[in-house]
């Protein structure tokens, strides 16, 4: 038992390292690879460079930490408290969205985020998985919407999802295109899953389940048709979806 605890510590040490290297490799190569995304009116942008290398940084830094030791309950608790910041975390890392023009909408989008969590933790009922499936979600869809934005010059709509063989018979003619903040949204996603595994916990108890399946309903559907008023009767901040222009839509 001994002899096969030290195997499992030593792949365990040796896996490390690799990961160590394979960041500092995907790190440093598009740094040196992408020099157009850390320059800015001709001269380079140490401060991206910085950014991109400090995330890569807490990203080796998180798989290192050790949670065998911590309990059930304090790591649901922690879980917890990351999913009430979870809608914060995707909107300014995942999504990039630093810059709050209107203040509503931004709260909008971190609600909607929020109820996806909600439902997700109400079906698994593990904070640490529902929050780490809500972030890999919202980043496929932010990097859809960015490729298809570059391929395209205009964003994903709705109406996509009916030219889905078109885009597959294409595909073949695309290359990805890496920016900085699509890097920025990966390292982000990697960094809270990574976290999200060491402070893995389940909520126990049926009754519990219960009260949480009927919070998320009730949050969900009571949101989402505050939206439809807010939107659709009211409108107070004059937003329309223009289908001739949406790369305008989108940016308002």
């Amino acid at each position: 038992m001994v002899i096969l605890m030290k195997m499992i510590n030593k792949i365990r040490f040796n896996a490390i390292y690799i990961f160590y290297a394979v960041v500092l490799v995907l790190t440093l190569g598009f740094i040196f690879f992408c020099p157009q995304e850390f320059s800015s009116d001709g001269s380079t942008d140490f401060l991206r460079i910085f950014f991109v290398a400090a995330m890569s940084a807490i990203i080796c830094a998180a798989i290192t930490i050790r949670t065998d030791s911590i309990s059930n309950k304090s790591r649901l608790i922690a879980s917890l408290v990351m999913l009430i910041i979870l809608p914060l975390y995707i909107n300014i890392i995942v999504m990039y969205n630093f810059e709050i023009r209107m203040f509503r909408l931004w709260v909008f989008n971190c609600l909607i985020y929020f109820s996806f969590a909600l439902v997700l933790l109400a079906i698994t009922g593990r904070p640490a998985l529902s929050g780490a499936l809500t972030v890999i979600i919202f980043f496929l869809c932010y990097m859809l919407n960015t490729e298809v934005v570059f391929f395209r010059d205009t964003p994903v709509v709705p109406t996509d999802i009916f030219a889905v063989n078109t885009a597959l018979g294409v595909a073949d003619n695309y290359s990805l295109t890496l920016t900085y903040s699509l890097v920025i949204s990966f390292q982000g996603t990697v960094l809270w899953c990574i976290v999200s595994y060491k402070l893995r916990s389940v909520i126990k108890g049926i009754f519990k389940r219960i009260i949480l399946l009927f919070a998320a309903i009730v949050f969900t559907v009571g949101f989402y048709g505050f939206l439809s008023y807010y939107f659709e009767e009211n409108n107070p901040d004059t937003l329309h979806y223009d289908k001739y222009d949406t790369s305008i839509s989108n940016e308002r």
